[in-house]
């Protein structure tokens, strides 16, 4: 029987933009329930493409603003 051999995924190969990252982002916060390992590795992801710091501060101020009217 022949042995397969697989890679590890990573996001970060598919992630060629900054628009590409953020919607990346978003999914995987509206997919993740209450996980925040997987906020934290789309994070990372966003981030080897250089995308992390405007990605970041993008969700923080959408998010707050979500949670400033209730709908969090």
């Amino acid at each position: 029987m022949a042995t397969e051999t697989f890679r590890r995924f990573d996001a970060a190969n598919y992630l060629t933009d900054i628009e590409t990252a953020a919607a990346y982002l978003q999914a995987t916060i509206d997919e993740s329930g209450d996980d925040p390992g997987a906020i934290a590795d789309a994070l990372a992801g966003a981030g080897s493409i250089g995308a992390q710091p405007a990605i970041s501060s993008r969700q923080v101020l959408a998010t707050s603003a979500t949670w400033r009217q209730g709908g969090v």
